[in-house]
């Protein structure tokens, strides 16, 4: 059976339907990824409220995460089940109800525990808005509007900090949530009078309850022990055993899939070469990009004392520019194909992260602005080609299972490049550290006049001699870590630079099997792909 949301060509009226579609799809990701920022703003005050340790505020990020991975794959059944348009309306309920009990929360467990139901929403919000902008517009158009909706949902980490920051210093905690309400109940009323009925399998295919729980098992050793592997250890019996429960799993997993007769992850989908190409440069762009995202609030909080309101105004104009220029690389895509788009985004990504290997305590404001604004064009040119590439390599009945594996493996891709870049940035501050010692040395006259002068202002501002001998040494030698630490950041900035350039050159892999029209606009013929790429599957929708 034929599901309604496809569109008839030529059709004035359905023209306009897929805008409205997009437009859904957008505030639906919008909502989920605006969360996310704002909650992780809101940790320390959240860590006060419940006399918390950090530890265990990490669980509020942590639990999200998790079950927001663990549900993308299941988001293909939820789909054949009860059809598109009614998998969207129940997952904005579920996350709208799951906002509105975390504002309810009375203590940390109950808050942790609310946060898992608000992410079973979230975790179905991306990779089913995500399939409904490309079904609803042909493989010609959709760069353009996957691009349109990556800008949208880039818009939503800008804003969290400062959206944040707001409700915390002028309403309370509780408003970080509830703000979900009144926008999920307009997108729920939006969807269920504007989309149209999906008809799907309607239960037609069994829920593959032990392939579901061996990947949720994989999926929650993996990402618990890359999240918490710095501060436990990485050679820890802790996460060893995690990572060695997640391996088995995994494994059995996969013979789980390939007995089944129907599976929830359908792994013939990796024999589709441009998928698992477009799969692998997600990984690699996650990888490289999600460490900057992690380290760069570090290193202006940390070493150069902004606040978290200043950060995130700096960080606010590299959104922007993801925004402005995603559309751009999605239309570009359209019509050319994705590898110069995305060559061009590795190449200015990957100077931007090479300016930042200059990163000092001196830096100025313009400076680094210029670097993020570089990094955010640069982002816009990666990911829209990823997306439409990934998309327009399955067939259509595929394409709920490639958003949500592609969903999938970005974030777990993001979680392993903080874990190893937070582990390298440890280590390296660790080997400068050491250089810098070799400089305290009895006949260093340069370090001991600096001494000498730090001393004599701290005893003419009334420290005592020995007080002020010891707080000398002592802002001296924090100084040098300081340096030490903003070197390491920038040997990570550099190692960022070559894993996006180097991998960048992957996208050539790429079969150019894409239907795409010259620059300007007359459609070329790009070889092997055929309408019957994109029809529905026997029995599918």
């Amino acid at each position: 059976m034929t599901d309604k949301t496809q569109i008839p060509p030529n059709s004035a009226t359905d023209s306009f339907y897929k805008w409205e579609i997009l437009a859904l799809a957008i505030f639906g990701s919008f909502m989920a990824i605006l969360d996310s920022s704002i909650v992780n703003v809101a940790l320390p005050h959240l860590m006060v409220t419940f006399s918390a340790n950090l530890e265990q505020i990490e669980w509020v990020s942590t639990g999200y995460m998790l079950a927001f991975a663990i549900l993308m794959p299941a988001t293909t059944w939820l789909r054949d089940a009860i059809g598109l348009r009614n998998a969207f309306a129940l997952a904005l309920l579920v996350f709208t109800g799951g906002s509105a009990l975390c504002g309810l929360a009375w203590d940390l467990d109950s808050l942790i525990f609310f946060r898992v139901i608000q992410a079973v929403g979230g975790g179905a919000l991306m990779p089913t808005g995500l399939t409904m902008v490309s079904e609803v517009f042909p493989p010609s158009q959709r760069g353009m509007a996957l691009g349109i909706w990556g800008a949208g949902a880039t818009v939503a980490p800008a804003l969290g900090p400062t959206v944040g920051g707001y409700l915390l210093d002028f309403v309370n905690w509780r408003a970080i949530f509830y703000i979900n309400i009144p926008i999920g109940a307009v997108v729920i009323a939006l969807t269920l009078a504007i989309m149209r009925h999906g008809t799907g399998h309607r239960g037609s295919y069994r829920f593959d309850f032990f392939g579901f729980i061996f990947l949720s098992i994989a999926l929650a050793g993996l990402l618990i022990g890359l999240t918490q592997g710095e501060r436990e250890g990485w050679t820890s019996a802790y996460i060893l055993t995690l990572f060695a429960v997640s391996y088995f799993a995994f494994f059995i997993f996969l013979i789980v899939e390939s007995i089944v007769e129907h599976p929830i992850v359908d792994l013939r989908i990796f024999k589709i070469r441009n998928f698992s190409i477009t799969c692998l440069l997600g990984a690699a762009r996650s990888i490289a990009l999600f460490s900057s995202v992690f380290l760069m609030p570090l290193f202006l909080q940390r070493l150069l004392g902004y606040s978290a309101f200043d950060t995130g105004l700096l960080l606010m104009p590299s959104a922007l520019a993801v925004a402005i220029t995603m559309p751009l690389a999605g239309n570009l895509t359209d019509r050319i194909g994705p590898k110069a788009p995305y060559i061009i985004g590795g190449l200015v990504t990957a100077y931007s992260f090479f300016i930042y290997s200059e990163l000092s305590l001196n830096s100025s404001y313009g400076f680094m602005l210029y670097g993020l604004i570089l990094r955010g064009a640069g982002m816009g040119f990666l990911m829209a080609p990823i997306t439409v590439a990934a998309m327009n390599a399955v067939p259509q009945k595929m394409m709920s299972l490639a958003s949500g594996l592609l969903n999938l493996i970005m974030q777990l891709s993001a979680a392993f490049g903080i874990a190893i870049f937070g582990a390298f940035l440890t280590r390296r501050q660790m080997f400068h550290q050491e250089i810098y010692v070799t400089y305290f040395t009895p006949d260093n006259t340069p370090l001991n006049l600096l001494i000498a002068k730090v001393k004599t202002a701290l005893i003419l501002s009334g420290s005592t001699l020995d007080s002020a001998t010891t707080k000398a040494y002592y802002i001296v030698t924090s100084f040098f870590q300081k340096w030490a630490a903003s070197n390491a950041y920038d040997d990570c900035f550099l190692v960022s630079a070559v894993i996006i350039f180097v991998c960048s050159f992957l996208v050539f892999l790429l079969e150019d099997i894409y239907p795409r029209k010259g620059l300007f606009g007359h459609f070329k013929s790009a070889g092997k792909l055929t309408h019957e790429h994109f029809k529905p599957g026997p029995g599918g929708e």
